[in-house]
């Protein structure tokens, strides 16, 4: 399942990023 590997990893980025955007 290399899409959710891949997922996992910008789960890890997206909390920061979502938290900056809102």
């Amino acid at each position: 399942m290399h899409v959710t590997s891949r997922y996992v990893e910008v789960a890890a980025v997206t909390p920061t990023e979502w938290q900056k955007d809102y």
